[in-house]
């Protein structure tokens, strides 16, 4: 053959599968851009995503419209709160009972749509000037901010001058219009058509939808129950939108999936592991707050280590069971709701010790780094760190294994929230230094932006608990720590 011709096929080789490889790989993902003056419109430039077959979508880009977010009439009995006090405003939102006596008055329904508990607040959820304040029996009608004020973030009240009637006594009918959170999907089509899925309203914790056959998501949208006015992420200055509610940069979410988050030295869980895997009993026990209790997963105090209880407790222990037919499981609760690491100093000693456990979970965090706004937390880091070296000191003397949860990311707007880095940092060192295993739930959190939900739309209570899906989250990263084979 002569060799210039053998070049040329070759080239021609080459060049057939360098296009082949480029037709595997994006050149360009489509991006998606708010409005210049935000509104419900969004732009998405022309790119390539990988379709559900693996075959290349060609994107066009278009201009896509949201819905705006519905909303509920809504009407609740309450009982009179005690009157507005200035120290009500270190905290957000204000207190609600002290000492089992009603403080503030929250406005919020008292279930979700499934019938779940919501333990917090609505956050930007109720606009204070649909709330509308009467006696019981419609005799009296209130004034705002001459018969009571308005926590205006939180939809509570607080009475002046006692015309409210007795605290915790005096009945109140509150009608308001209550706004509900969207998500909705952005999806490209096999011929590279752009269309808006448009997802469920949802009091809290709204669902992504999943694309439809053939597509592929492109990003999720979140339909914020805020204003563009109230939108919290402009607080300092916010933008000054074309329409009433409006979609930024913060409420758009490509889907471009992490990779799972990976346990942290999982070697330190070697022995529970083992026991696991040569069917021998294994005693796990829990310990930790709220969250370790189950909140607010729905009937969180039920059926604990059933697969009816969808706390990530319990569906630790479900699944274990699942993966290890043959080893039996039992679970230890050593958990209380609003407790700190002081609970676990005592608990460690009361009931874990006794049990006999072969693994520890050990959660608290969430509670120590509460506190008043601008002020101290509950319990600060250094001391924080010190109570759960000596927590972990405790069950390994007795021989137990040991796997750190590190929470998740608590309302991003407030001080709670933005202190909780600080306190995951010493967790890391933890880890290190006393070396056992850590299920970094923090950044698994965080990482469902990357699959088009923003992480604090996951918040049950709009605060530090999460809703059934995001206990999932945290079984799931602590379950990566005990593959079957």
């Amino acid at each position: 053959m002569d060799r210039r011709f053998a070049c040329l096929i070759a080239l021609a080789l080459l060049g057939a599968l360098t296009h082949a490889a480029c037709a595997r790989t994006p050149i360009v993902a489509p991006r998606i851009e708010p409005a210049a003056a935000p509104n419900l419109t969004v732009t998405v430039t022309a790119g390539e995503l990988a379709g559900p077959d693996g075959n290349m979508i060609r994107v066009a880009g278009a201009t896509l419209t949201f819905d705006p977010p519905e909303t509920r009439d809504m009407a609740v009995t309450v009982k009179a709160p005690q009157d507005k006090a200035a120290h009500w405003d270190s905290w957000q939102p204000w207190p609600g009972k002290y000492k089992g006596q009603v403080v503030a008055q929250s406005l919020k329904p008292a279930v979700d749509e499934e019938r779940t508990q919501i333990l917090g607040g609505l956050f930007r959820q109720i606009p204070p000037e649909s709330i509308r304040i009467a006696s019981a029996d419609g005799s009296k009608t209130f004034r705002a901010n001459e018969d009571y004020v308005v926590n205006a973030d939180w939809a509570q009240i607080g009475g002046l001058g006692g015309r409210l009637g007795t605290p915790g006594e005096a009945d109140l009918k509150a009608s308001y219009t209550l706004t509900l959170q969207r998500l909705d999907l952005v999806q490209a089509a096999a011929d590279g058509t752009l269309r808006v899925k448009k997802g469920t309203s949802r009091i809290v914790c709204p669902q992504l939808p999943e694309p439809d056959a053939g597509c592929a998501a492109v990003a999720g949208v979140y339909i914020a129950p805020w204003p563009a006015a109230r939108n919290p992420w402009y607080d300092a200055g916010a933008p000054k939108a074309a329409t009433e509610y409006a979609v930024t940069e913060h409420e758009i979410f490509p889907v471009r999936p992490a990779a799972p988050v990976a346990p942290v030295n999982p070697a330190a869980v070697a022995r529970t592991l083992g026991k696991l895997r040569g069917g021998k009993p294994v005693t796990i026990a829990v310990t930790g707050a709220s969250i370790e209790l189950g909140a607010e997963a729905p009937a969180w105090w039920a059926d604990l280590w059933t697969e009816k209880n969808l706390g990530y407790a319990s569906r630790v222990i479900v699944e274990l069971r699942r993966r290890f037919p043959k080893s039996a499981i039992t679970g230890v609760d050593a958990f209380q709701g609003g407790t700190t690491t002081e609970y676990g100093l005592k608990v460690i000693e009361e009931k874990v010790l006794p049990s006999k456990a072969d693994l520890l979970l050990v959660g608290f965090g969430g509670n120590d780094c509460a506190g008043p706004e601008g002020g101290k937390p509950n319990n600060p880091p250094e001391k924080y760190k010190e109570d759960m070296r000596a927590i972990i000191g405790k069950a390994k003397g007795a021989g137990m294994d040991v796997i750190i949860v590190v929470t998740m990311q608590q309302n991003p707007w407030l001080a709670p929230g933005k202190r909780w880095p600080a306190y995951r940092e010493k967790l890391l060192e933890l880890s290190k230094e006393e070396n056992v295993a850590l299920a970094d739930v923090y950044t698994e959190w965080l990482n469902q932006a990357t699959r088009g939900v923003p992480p604090f739309s996951q918040l049950h209570n709009w605060l530090n608990h999460p809703g059934k899906d995001g206990h999932k989250v945290y079984a799931d990263t602590v379950l990566r720590f005990f593959e079957a084979r």
